[in-house]
């Protein structure tokens, strides 16, 4: 990344946590350096804005290298911008997280979190996160004891005193999951697990309309039902030509999730659906996402937009919707009560392409309102005049004609289509 001519000699990867924040600890000094040796004339500043304001800033020129520090104290985010001549860089603001003063080791202060403490599958991973950092520096020791057996617990180490526990237990049933924390138990432990049995994969039911298409920088939902597999993890993964694309798995209601995920550019996606660690029916889902709607770019032209006499009327107009993107037609009509139906047809040619065609019975006005996914096109509505005459056609040509019929005894005629 360009930091206009700068080079930052601090390793950021090193001081980040897993949710990508700077690790900052309470009453030690937190150090940036940077070489500008390169970068020409001017100044590099920065300020500071933790949960208690604004925090003192040190800058320190060393020749070509400039430091800049800060001690944080209380716990929370810490906004980290820099400057350099009086501009944001790009990589500005830094964040970064203090979990405040440190404390002296006590287990009474540890607490669990996550399913994995509460519940599990036979032969499905479980885990669950150990949070000390109200306990201090102490060192967990985690045991999960069956009837019968016990069960491999592996301990990660994550930051602020924290460690994700993972493990995998062979049979159903009940177990004990003791943890201790420097030798001590914590609260609520021993604690009981109920593992039930795995769950049916073949019965997991994936539905939704995003799986047919989708729409470019529109969210696209997927349902899952597991209710007939029974209880289980649902997990998803979607990618694209360039790369893993973000999606988010939302637990509505017992066995029942939404997976929502918004495609940034058309093109197709491949979804995977895991049911606890295994595919369900259909995966890898292929899915097609055009281009956003465009109501500018749909044409429309034809006798039927234009006005005529009643008994050589020729009512059929075509429209084009090539270039607009994926969405949906609708054509709105109003004119004399019984005077008319819209029909329409898709091209032989061109499924991009609508026939369109109402073959009015009575004289009048008539409005043809043409909608792309809820937006007029261009120079919609058209208004329709339909004469008796080729005398009451002249004879209105270059001025409005008034109504053969009243709003009152209107005939409103609808038809939409997706494409």
């Amino acid at each position: 990344m360009d930091l206009m001519g700068l080079k930052l000699l601090t390793n950021l990867e090193d001081e980040k946590d897993e949710t990508n924040r700077l690790i900052l600890e309470s009453g030690k000094e937190f150090c940036l350096e940077f070489d500008t040796s390169v970068a020409g004339k001017g100044n590099l500043s920065a300020q500071v804005l933790g949960p208690d304001g604004r925090l003192q800033v040190y800058v320190e020129d060393n020749s070509a290298v400039t430091a800049i520090s800060f001690t944080p104290s209380h716990e929370g985010d810490h906004y980290i911008h820099l400057f350099w001549r009086g501009n944001p860089l790009p990589i500005s603001p830094l964040l970064g997280h203090c979990q405040g003063p440190v404390f002296g080791v006590d287990p009474k202060n540890v607490v669990l979190h996550g399913r994995g403490c509460i519940e599990g599958r036979a032969k499905v991973p479980a885990e669950f996160i150990i949070d000390g950092r109200k306990g201090g520096d102490g060192l967990p020791e985690v045991h999960l004891r069956g009837i019968h057996d016990e069960t491999r617990v592996q301990v990660t180490k994550l930051k602020y005193n924290r460690y994700k526990c993972t493990y995998t237990a062979e049979n159903a049933g009940s177990y004990l999951l003791y943890v201790n924390w420097s030798g001590e138990p914590i609260p609520m432990t021993p604690k009981k697990i109920t593992i039930g049995l795995k769950g049916n994969v073949s019965l997991v039911k994936v539905t939704g309309k995003a799986l047919i298409r989708g729409i470019a920088e529109q969210n696209m939902a997927i349902n899952v039902n597991t209710q007939q597999a029974g209880p289980g993890y649902i997990e998803a993964s979607c990618q694209n030509c360039n790369g893993q694309v973000p999606c988010d798995v939302i637990e509505n209601a017992p066995g029942l999730y939404t997976i929502n995920l918004f495609p940034a550019v058309p093109g197709q996606y491949h979804l995977e659906i895991f049911y606890d660690g295994d595919k369900v029916p259909g995966s890898p889902f292929l899915l097609r996402v055009g281009e956003p709607p465009d109501a500018t770019q749909v044409k429309v032209w034809g006798p039927g937009i234009k006005d005529g006499i009643l008994n050589s009327f020729e009512s059929n107009f075509l429209v084009e919707t090539q270039g607009a993107g994926v969405g949906q037609l609708s054509i709105k009509m109003k004119g004399p009560k019984g005077g008319f139906q819209v029909n329409t047809k898709r091209d032989a040619t061109s499924n991009r392409t609508i026939v369109c065609w109402y073959e009015p019975t009575e004289a009048g006005r008539y409005v043809v309102n043409i909608l792309w996914s809820g937006v007029q096109i261009p120079n919609s509505p058209f208004t329709v005049n339909i004469y008796e005459t080729l005398e009451e056609l002249q004879k209105a040509t270059g001025k409005l004609i008034r109504s053969y019929q009243d709003t009152s005894s209107q005939n409103n005629s609808q038809w939409t289509e997706d494409i």
